[in-house]
């Protein structure tokens, strides 16, 4: 009488442990690939060379030991353009508050 019910209780009992063991495996599955490409990436960036050339890197060296700190043209052009940047905002910001006025 009380079969037919152990056997859908039994089979139901079955799916969900496989759902559960699925899960299981997928989630840490999932970790450790991310923890192997991100072994494999480390190893990788070991392995490169710098890309400097050998002589630029010898020069820098001996500025620095010199006490020459290395040249930076480029921040010279960064802070002009920041700059203008700034006044160009404030100007703005002035010919909206007397349009308000």
């Amino acid at each position: 009488m009380d079969m037919p019910a152990d056997s859908q209780i039994l089979d139901i009992m079955k799916w969900v442990g496989l759902a559960f063991v699925a899960g299981f495996i997928g989630y840490f599955g999932r970790y450790l690939g991310m923890y192997l490409i991100d072994k494999m990436r480390r190893r990788k960036q070991r392995r490169l060379p710098t890309t400097a050339p050998v002589d630029e890197i010898a020069s820098e060296k001996e500025d620095i030991m010199r006490g020459i700190p290395p040249a930076r043209e480029d921040t010279i052009e960064e802070a002009h353009l920041k700059l203008e940047k700034k006044r160009a905002k404030t100007l703005a910001k002035n010919i909206k508050k007397e349009q308000k006025d």
